[in-house]
């Protein structure tokens, strides 16, 4: 008899253990759906960044590149240290990645770079350029290396260097207004509602050390650096100019 009460007492407080452990709180866990999102309503994180959807993937693309503002609220520092709503430029591939971790901790969501794959869905694989077939693209389409560029002496937000431009790389009877990186989403949106996938600055993608998209310097005496599924390749080790290279960032299940 005395030790069934032994087994009773000690059977109670176990449940009443369990009990409490199954009502405590655990550490949050990750979102693993997204979050509500139309080209219309786009779903705005803590940072303002505006995400849409995109067809044929399971993502939400950020529909501008991520801004000075929003590289510096999580330690990431672009060149252009004063200029808030230009995009962040002078970014290393692994300084973006870090980004989307810190991001990520943050709001309980995942955050990465887009893929080759996502990027091509965004920008559309059924044209030759981001705008059409025709060369040049339309005045305004996009911040590239238009006339304006012809009189501008490209200041310290490059490489605290003074230094003209040669016009022969400029874009022939095309104009964009902007010399240097214009404010994101300065530019019409695509037919999803994305801004800049052509030109400001040229973005990074996930997978490997790739470039996608163009910038505002890119020579335009090769008209294939500026077509819709052109990406620039970054080898590890090896000198290169990223000092225009930028990200924007996507949301994943």
């Amino acid at each position: 008899m005395r030790y069934s009460i032994v087994r009773f007492v000690i059977l109670s407080a176990c449940l009443s253990l369990f009990s409490n452990c199954a009502n405590t709180p655990g550490p949050a866990s990750a979102e693993t759906s997204l979050p509500p999102a139309t080209k219309e309503a786009p779903f705005v994180n803590s940072l303002g960044m505006k995400f849409v959807p995109v067809p044929g993937t399971n993502i939400l693309m950020c529909t501008t590149e991520t801004n000075v503002t929003q590289c510096g609220a999580l330690g990431i520092y672009s060149v252009h240290s004063s200029q808030g709503e230009r995009p962040g430029a002078g970014i290393e591939w692994e300084q973006a990645k870090e980004w989307c971790g810190k991001m990520s901790q943050r709001e309980g969501r995942r955050y990465r770079l887009p893929t080759h794959a996502e990027w091509d869905m965004a920008v559309g694989t059924g044209r030759l350029y981001p705008w059409g077939d025709a060369w040049p693209p339309p005045d305004n389409f996009a911040n590239y290396n238009g006339q304006e560029m012809k009189t501008a002496i490209v200041v310290d937000e490059i490489k605290g260097e003074l230094h003209g431009v040669n016009a022969a790389t400029t874009i022939k009877e095309y104009r964009d207004r902007h010399p240097f990186t214009a404010p994101c989403g300065s530019y019409p949106a695509n037919e999803l509602g994305i801004h800049d996938l052509a030109g400001n600055v040229w973005e990074w993608v996930n997978g490997s050390p790739s470039l996608r998209g163009g910038g505002y310097m890119q020579d335009a005496t090769d008209h294939t650096v500026l077509t819709s599924l052109y990406h620039r390749n970054i080898v590890p080790n090896i000198p290169d100019d990223t000092s225009n290279a930028g990200f924007r960032v996507v949301i994943e299940p």
